[in-house]
């Protein structure tokens, strides 16, 4: 059988051609849920935040944090990738 070490969930297009990447991984025998960021003009993506996935209680909550706080996620991508 294929072992799987990483899937993609799901992909959120948001505003000036962003997107953010939610991933399952295994972590040492735990599952973890990874976000990326990267706009579609470029090839490289940084990494958000992981959470571990038991912590999560429902997608809703994950999508509303990533909602809260993309500007952030953004603001950074920005400066550590495309003002370099």
């Amino acid at each position: 059988m294929l072992d799987v070490k990483q899937r993609s969930i799901q992909v959120i297009e948001v505003e000036d051609g962003f997107v953010f990447e939610i991933h399952e991984i295994t972590v040492e025998g735990d599952a973890v849920v990874e976000v990326w960021v990267y706009q579609k003009d470029c090839s490289t993506k940084i990494h958000a935040f992981s959470i571990m996935k038991e912590s999560i209680e429902n997608p809703v909550k994950l999508y509303k944090h990533i909602e809260d706080h993309m500007q952030e996620y953004i603001d950074i991508y920005k400066e550590e990738v495309i003002e370099e």
